[in-house]
C-alpha cells in the first residue's frame, strides 16, 4: 500500500509494469479477492504515469521467467540506476553497471514481447469476465 501511494505523490513516480499472464489468471483467494485486484490494475493503468503490459502465455519463454526484478531510475545524474530482485531469501540489490544493464536489456525484450497496454487491459477484462 505504501508503494502504491508513491504513484499519487506530487510529482508522481513513473511506473512501467510487465506482468506475466499467470499473475492475473492464477486464482488466489477466489473471485471475491481476485475481482477487486484485477479492477485495481485496470484503474491504475489509466493513470498517465503508469504503463501496464501483460506478457501473454502466447509469448512462450521470456526473460522474466527467471524471476521478478525491478529497475529503479533516479532523476539526478549522479545517482546510478539500481536493480533489485526479490526471492524467498530476501531482496538482492544489483548496483554494478553490467548487472543493471542486463536487467534493462531483459526488460526491453519483455516489453517487446508483451501485449500493448490497450490489449493488456483487454486481457485483464477477459479474465474478469471468466471469474465465477
Amino acid at each position: 500500500m505504501q508503494r502504491q501511494r508513491l504513484l499519487d505523490q506530487d510529482p508522481p513516480l513513473d511506473l512501467w509494469l510487465i506482468l506475466d499472464e499467470g499473475a492475473v489468471r492464477r486464482n488466489i483467494g477466489g473471485a471475491k479477492v481476485m475481482r477487486p485486484q484485477l479492477e485495481h490494475l485496470i484503474h491504475a493503468s489509466r493513470s498517465s504515469n503508469v504503463t501496464l503490459q501483460i506478457l501473454g502465455f502466447e509469448a512462450g519463454a521470456h526473460a522474466g521467467l527467471v524471476g521478478p526484478f525491478s529497475i529503479l531510475e533516479f532523476p539526478e545524474r549522479g545517482d546510478s540506476d539500481v536493480a533489485y530482485t526479490e526471492s524467498v531469501g530476501g531482496m538482492i540489490y544489483l548496483e554494478k553497471e553490467r548487472e543493471v544493464r542486463a536487467c534493462a536489456e531483459a526488460f526491453d525484450r519483455m516489453r517487446a514481447a508483451a501485449l500493448s497496454p490497450a490489449a493488456s487491459v483487454d486481457r485483464i477484462q477477459q479474465v474478469l469476465a471468466e471469474l465465477t
